[in-house]
């Protein structure tokens, strides 16, 4: 049994975005196809923003959003803004964390430093009311992360098992007889380790209209780019020399077995564009009332997915994977769902109240096949209307 334990140390919303990431990392090292419920998910999850101030107030900035980083939350805020701004920004990710498997802790991290925003606001002189058009750039999702663990299995299941289900993989590595018959029945050392990196951009025009007093309107129009590379290195190893006797009955050399081993890579590149409208209504320059739509975002996913494997036996016989039967190269949408969000924030004497909810059906996300993903499309679509809610 796997257990991750992280660090309480940047707040609830932090945590539950880690530990959602996390869990999609684990279903994900048990899955042997590339295209999955979990691909949906990496996008449809919305990102953090990169705002220091809205990140400090735990991104409840729906009801405020009085600077640049309302192309993120709410473009009607750009309303507000009666001078020339330009803001930007830098961050630094370090990801860490334990992995408490079968009794035994690792302790593995990643890091990345990246610029994560720029902004550009121009207010434009009128005789009432305000127009403002901003341009903005903002990396809103960062998509890096590491999990490592180690430890012995003593249960009667292991990956060779289950891959012998539904993929010729442990036949290709001589770990089976030529009637896919295996002797494995757990009991190994089960290691493995995965690093992704990457993440998702915006690209966006904004533009705030007062359309009545202190009622504001905004719309942005967003093009999207971003990229993602997960690295899936996985083993069992003999470590106690239970399985000394021949494997394939037709290759003598299958005896001794030592270790198996299984690499998936997986490759995005990320396209795609939206849309957002926004509302803000300021009450007596103290109270702020925000309510947004997101439109469904679509992303459109070029997927190379890679898969190299192999076994070794105390004789010397390494056989490995052929990778081109085990790799493919895929086209496809994910079309996420309207997300519809609500805020309110109260300044009383400069101390800073703010709220807000947002709605979001998982349900509703949709694959949509552009080149060789065929039916797989259709089966995603289905175990989401299953297994997806609206949170």
């Amino acid at each position: 049994m796997l257990k991750i334990n992280s660090p309480h140390t940047i707040g609830d919303l932090f945590k539950k975005l880690f530990t959602i990431s996390i869990c999609l990392i684990l279903i994900s090292t048990l899955e042997t196809k590339a295209q999955n419920i979990n691909d949906a998910l990496r996008v449809t999850i919305p990102g953090l923003g990169s705002n220091a101030r809205a990140l400090g107030m735990g991104n409840s900035y729906i009801g405020l959003s009085d600077d640049g980083s309302a192309a993120f939350f709410n473009p009607a805020g750009f309303g507000l803004l009666k001078r020339l701004e330009f803001a930007g920004g830098l961050t630094h990710l370090s990801y860490s964390n334990d992995a408490d498997f079968f009794n035994n802790t690792t302790s593995y991290s990643n890091s990345n430093t990246e610029l994560n925003r720029l902004s550009f606001a121009f207010p434009f002189p009128t005789l009432r009311g305000s127009l403002v058009f901003a341009l903005s750039y903002h990396n809103t999702k960062d998509l890096t992360g590491a999990l490592k663990f180690d430890g012995f299995n003593n249960g009667s299941t292991s990956m060779i098992q289950d891959l012998n289900v539904d993929t010729f993989i442990p036949y290709d590595l001589f770990l089976t007889d030529s009637s896919f018959n295996t002797p494995f029945s757990g009991r190994l050392n089960q290691s493995g380790t995965i690093l992704s990196e990457g993440g998702i951009n915006n690209w966006t025009f904004s533009g705030a209209i007062e359309v009545g007093r202190n009622l504001y309107f905004g719309l942005n129009l967003n093009i999207i780019s971003g990229n993602f590379t997960s690295d899936n290195q996985y083993y069992e190893d003999d470590t106690q020399n239970i399985y000394q006797q021949i494997i394939a009955p037709e290759e003598p050399d299958s005896r001794d077995f030592r270790s198996f081993y299984l690499n998936r890579i997986l490759d995005w590149d990320i396209a795609g564009w939206d849309a957002k409208f926004g509302i803000l209504y300021q009450l007596n320059n103290d109270a702020r009332f925000g309510f947004t739509v997101q439109f469904p975002k679509t992303y459109n996913i070029k997927e190379d997915f890679r898969v190299e494997g192999s076994s070794e036996f105390g004789t010397g016989f390494n056989p490995e994977l052929d990778n081109s039967e085990y790799s493919d190269a895929v086209e496809y949408d994910i079309i996420t769902p309207f997300e519809l969000g609500a805020g309110f924030s109260y300044n009383f004497k400069g101390l800073i109240l703010s709220a807000q909810g947002t709605i979001l059906d998982y349900s509703q996300t949709e694959f949509e096949d552009v080149a060789g993903l065929g039916t797989i499309a259709d089966e995603n679509n289905r175990n989401i209307k299953e297994q997806l809610r609206a949170v």
